[in-house]
């Protein structure tokens, strides 16, 4: 009987060692990814054209217009931290009409 008892508690032993396993890969998986919300002012009269275009650019998840001091916010997520910067400097600040970005990098996993 100790026999089997001790084979049970090394199975479980062993399952709750490969859940820890796949646990800290998906964590690691999520903290691959790079996001950043970044709040953009446009040119008068600018909004949606400049809206439209951003969620035109691939890995912007979300983007809205908003009120006050911008006239959009959206949230960019990539894969390295390089993508991010290139989307936000080769694709968004390029767009006709962006008059200026504020950009917030997060700081950790979602």
């Amino acid at each position: 009987m100790p026999t089997s008892r001790a084979k049970i508690e090394k199975t479980a032993e062993s399952k709750m060692n490969i859940f820890k396993c796949v646990y800290n890969a998906v964590i690691c998986l999520v903290m691959l990814v790079e996001r950043a919300f970044v709040c953009v002012t446009t040119e008068p009269l600018s909004v949606q054209k400049v809206l439209d275009e951003i969620k035109a650019v691939g890995g912007v998840e979300e983007a809205s217009m908003v009120f006050g001091v911008y006239d959009v916010c959206f949230e960019v997520k990539e894969e390295s931290l390089d993508k991010l910067k290139r989307i936000l400097t080769q694709k968004i600040s390029r767009i006709d009409d962006v008059r200026a970005t504020l950009t917030l990098f997060m700081a950790g996993p979602e």
